[in-house]
């Protein structure tokens, strides 16, 4: 299935929501190599305010975290990767429908993640994170397990309203999402920087597994049964999603997740957290680290997918520069390019934060690189400087590479750098939502670099 300009734009919600990462040495910041002053509330094991903090045995809480990750965008992830199901669903209706059902999918999505992830910020002193976080899970199993069910509702003569009640589908699980993605991230901050990168790694496994998915379909099917994809992308998101909700009662019960949310409240899984927690003062310690994350997005949205995943091989002749050109040396290797940037990043943090805020607006050099690149040669009216099916796969490469690294840094730096307790869940909370607001941002500004095409 070609892809078009239009249609890659869905896929903006999932390229973020990318993070994603490693293997996080255990709470361990190199402070050593930063500002000293830059980092006075850096978190590590050996820090915490009057003990040392119980071994995460078996990794059983970066596991955990892991799972939440993977549950947080995988499920979108399989959602936009369905692209040839819905295109099947829809056949019959409005034209409109048909050929912008993505363009609709993107804006609902987005907007709507980015208003929940901010509403969650202000959630947490009126309900338990138990409460916000299962809540959420059990809606979004709801959403997915409906529309894999619907896989096998024949639509044919409502393809309209199948496609209003997709839309509205797509809200509920959004909103939810918002709302889990921010209590994890809240949950993440008060723990050490490995269990942050845990939740990161999660969800870059869900960009590869979805990427995956989609080459190993093509391979499979060569695109003649959508709905079967369909069902299995969506079955496979509601059981990801069902193991999210068993593990998370269980995970509130490890040692080492009890100690670091005690700090918190003396009853985390049931108690508020405190409503006077100064939110304004809180942005206002990591307004950096929410800078470089946002900016990350911003810029990694602005040309992924959109440019990316319509630049052609020079060749086109075998089926790796033509069939699996896009879903290999696009999607793929972004994804895998994320995850080790992200892995990387919990083993080295040689960045201090004025030099992560300074290379992350660096990476603006990306979108006239790949605006160079072979994009769209017979419709585009700007010239074509780099003439090699090497350039574009080295600059995703480095790409990719520094979205993860860059991202995970600062989502690891931002809730260090305040008191540890009730803020720091605060903090967690609003470095998601900056995380989101940049994926949303990236993807509008696409529309605008497409226009300079």
């Amino acid at each position: 299935m070609s892809l078009t300009v239009d249609s890659v734009t869905s896929f903006s919600k999932w390229a973020t929501e990318q993070l994603a990462l490693g293997t996080m040495s255990v709470g361990y910041v190199q402070n050593r190599e930063l500002n000293p002053e830059e980092n006075q509330h850096l978190i590590t094991d050996r820090d915490l305010n009057t003990q040392q903090p119980p071994r995460d045995k078996g990794g059983l809480a970066y596991i955990a975290f892991l799972i939440f990750g993977l549950a947080a965008l995988l499920p979108w992830n399989m959602f936009i990767t369905a692209t040839a199901y819905f295109e099947k669903k829809f056949e019959g209706g409005k034209p409109f429908v048909h050929s912008k059902f993505e363009n609709f999918f993107t804006v609902f999505s987005q907007i709507t993640n980015v208003a929940f992830l901010f509403i969650n910020v202000h959630l947490q002193s009126r309900f338990s994170a138990f409460s916000r976080i299962m809540t959420s899970l059990v809606m979004m199993l709801v959403m997915f397990m409906l529309t894999t069910i619907m896989v096998k509702v024949n639509t044919s003569s409502w393809p309209d309203e199948f496609f209003a009640m997709t839309l509205v589908t797509i809200v509920l699980f959004n909103a939810c999402s918002g709302v889990f993605q921010g209590g994890i991230f809240g949950i993440a901050a008060t723990f050490t920087p490995r269990h942050i990168g845990g939740f990161m790694s999660g969800q870059g496994m869900g960009g590869i597994f979805a990427s995956m998915a989609s080459i190993i379909s093509l391979a499979v099917t060569q695109g003649k049964d959508p709905l079967g994809s369909g069902f299995y992308y969506f079955l496979s998101a509601s059981i990801v999603i069902l193991v999210s909700l068993v593990v998370y009662p269980m995970f509130l019960k490890l040692e080492i997740s009890q100690f670091y949310l005690d700090r918190v409240t003396d009853d985390f899984s049931h108690s508020f957290i405190p409503s006077n927690v100064p939110a304004i003062e809180t942005v206002k310690q990591i307004k950096w680290m929410l800078f470089s994350v946002w900016i990350t997005f911003t810029i990694t949205l602005s040309v992924f997918p959109s440019i990316t995943a319509n630049i052609r091989s020079f060749d086109g002749t075998t089926p790796l520069t033509g069939t699996y050109w896009t879903p290999v040396t696009c999607f793929l290797l972004f994804n895998f390019g994320d995850y080790i940037g992200r892995i990387a990043a919990g083993m080295v943090q040689c960045l201090s934060r004025k030099w992560l805020v300074i290379l992350s607006i660096s990476r603006v050099i990306f979108i006239p690189l790949f605006i160079l690149c072979n994009y769209m040669p017979d419709e585009r009216t700007v010239g074509v400087v780099f003439n090699n099916d090497c350039w574009p796969i080295a600059f995703m490469t480095v790409f990719s590479l520094t979205n993860g690294y860059f991202a995970s840094l600062a989502m690891m730096y931002g809730p260090g750098l305040v008191p540890q307790g009730p803020q720091q869940t605060t903090a967690g909370a609003f470095m998601a939502f900056g995380l989101g607001f940049g994926l949303m941002c990236g993807a509008f500004l696409s529309f605008a670099v497409l226009a300079v095409v």
